[in-house]
């Protein structure tokens, strides 16, 4: 059955890149990675943010997962739990939770969004840290703030992960899909987290604060277990992940959001026919 997999992403992607190629710039393929909350996450290494200045981290997700680690800096080293911030799944919505360099200083500034976002369709997520703490934003809603809890003093030997809370394995993978993370070591406006949802999924997030965007994984290989940071050097590496089947098409860009969204679901349901008809 795996096979079967195997071969109708295959099918799909090479269909769906042969129509972008005969479309000209106006189509473009966009793919994602999916998690399978057993044991899959991309690791991204050390070095991405340090100390206790402004910074901002944004992504696509999609799931129907209920808790798990969604984009984590910690990991399993003795003082892995120490200047870091992870953000998870909590009862089906997004919290971001933030520890401090000192021990002795504790949890910093912390928020949850007010809505679940485990519905099965893709969200924008936005963290941003700010003045005394920081806000979550979720889509095109209001941002939920905590500038009572203090900004978080980051650690930079600190591994960062997607699809996994490193230290806490194997109790803490996640069912997703995940695109377009883009961290920033500066605050990001509402306005500007507000356009990049508005501006639609899969768009390039790199032309909001270029300057001082430090990473941004686009997640457009299509296949392959590197993970590519276009904009530093912080390459992810896929762990117990397939090259291939783990990539999957999540949408199509064209001038036309809605030729767009009728593609896709084509590709989704020539893959449920194949499937039903074998």
């Amino acid at each position: 059955m795996k096979l079967l997999h195997q071969t109708i992403c295959t099918f799909i992607k090479l269909s769906l890149l042969l129509l972008a190629l005969w479309g000209g710039s106006a189509w473009a393929v966009n793919y994602s990675l999916d998690f399978d909350g057993t044991d899959d996450y991309v690791d991204l290494g050390s070095g991405i943010l340090s100390g206790n200045g402004d910074f901002s981290v944004g992504f696509w997700i999609k799931t129907t997962a209920i808790n798990g680690r969604v984009l984590s800096k910690r990991d399993e080293t003795s003082t892995g739990y120490l200047g870091v911030y992870h953000l998870s799944l909590s009862s089906g919505k997004i919290n971001i939770s933030t520890f401090d360099y000192d021990y002795s200083t504790g949890y910093q500034w912390t928020a949850t969004s007010a809505n679940v976002i485990n519905d099965g369709n893709w969200h924008y997520v936005a963290a941003v840290q700010h003045g005394n703490g920081g806000t979550l934003y979720v889509d095109d809603k209001a941002g939920v703030t905590d500038q009572s809890g203090g900004k978080v003093n980051l650690r930079s030997s600190i591994r960062t992960s997607i699809g996994a809370g490193l230290r806490m394995a194997p109790n803490s993978w996640t069912d997703m899909s995940m695109d377009e993370v883009a961290i920033w070591n500066s605050a990001l406006t509402s306005s500007e987290i507000t356009a990049l949802y508005n501006n639609g999924f899969g768009r390039d997030a790199s032309s909001t604060q270029s300057g001082n965007l430090v990473s941004y994984w686009k997640f457009n290989q299509s296949s392959g277990t590197v993970l590519i940071d276009s904009k530093g050097t912080s390459n992810g590496t896929l762990t117990n992940m397939d090259g291939n089947s783990d990539w999957v098409v999540s949408s199509i860009a064209s001038d036309s959001d809605e030729i767009a969204i009728a593609q896709t679901n084509i590709a989704t349901r020539f893959a449920e026919q194949t499937i039903d008809t074998i």
